[in-house]
């Protein structure tokens, strides 16, 4: 299965970030603030990658309307991008979101990432909406949806 291929990958570590990894965060999110990352990993909404246990990849999770989950930000380090990090980080979450039964995961793109765009489709995520104008310059976000 070529999407069990991607999913998987020896050394890098997924998981679910702890209190103690709060600081390494703060670097991978300039919209959160250390009380917001504290209470996002009590919510388990923060995933992580890391080699040799440095982080790597970072993932935030939100929840639209309080109830549908929605891939906020996914930020992976220069050195390791295009490497199948992200890949690994939204293979974890997706499998944690169907355990808790969920059965549909969001996420968005700016109109003007086509890299992020072909993830999303690579990942098997369809285009399902917009927000015209939305971003700095008046830049679209465009809007992914995927079952899980």
């Amino acid at each position: 299965n070529r999407m069990r291929a991607l999913c998987s990958h020896e050394k890098i570590n997924k998981r679910l970030a702890a209190i103690a990894d709060v600081d390494s965060c703060l670097p991978f999110d300039h919209h959160m603030d250390k009380d917001e990352l504290t209470f996002k990993i009590k919510r388990e909404d923060l995933v992580l990658a890391t080699l040799d246990a440095v982080v790597i990849g970072y993932l935030r999770l939100d929840y639209l309307w309080s109830q549908h989950p929605f891939i906020a930000q996914i930020y992976i380090l220069d050195a390791y991008r295009g490497q199948g990090i992200g890949t690994l980080l939204f293979c974890f979450l997706k499998k944690k979101l169907k355990n808790e039964g969920y059965t549909k995961l969001y996420s968005s793109s700016q109109s003007n990432e086509p890299m992020a765009q072909r993830w999303h489709l690579k990942m098997g995520f369809s285009l399902c909406g917009s927000i015209q104008g939305i971003n700095k310059d008046a830049v679209d976000e465009l809007f992914f949806a995927i079952a899980i």
